[in-house]
């Protein structure tokens, strides 16, 4: 078996630089937003933003892409998902 190479490296190291700048990001706010308000109110807006991101970007290309055959597991993700963000942002106001 031979193994697939990737056809553009330096845009994979610049999606990758990306994502690793969005993650310190998040942390530093997400660390100083946690002197000013609760974590669940900073889940909140991180869902509103993410959601105002997404709607527009479904709508486009269009609603029927949005399915699942196993629903309950998609929402047992989600579910598990949403804690450990919110287990994330917690630990990041108590960090001394």
């Amino acid at each position: 078996m031979s193994a697939s190479r990737p056809e553009n490296i330096p845009a994979a190291i610049l999606w990758m630089m990306g994502a690793l700048a969005c993650f310190v990001l998040m942390a530093l706010a997400g660390r100083e937003l946690s002197r000013a308000i609760s974590t669940f109110e900073i889940m909140f807006f991180r869902s509103a933003v993410g959601l105002a991101i997404l709607v527009p970007v479904i709508a486009t290309l269009g609603w029927s892409r949005i399915k699942t055959q196993r629903f309950g597991f998609h929402c047992a993700r989600n579910t598990n998902h949403f804690a450990g963000q919110w287990g994330w942002f917690h630990a990041l106001g108590l960090i001394p």
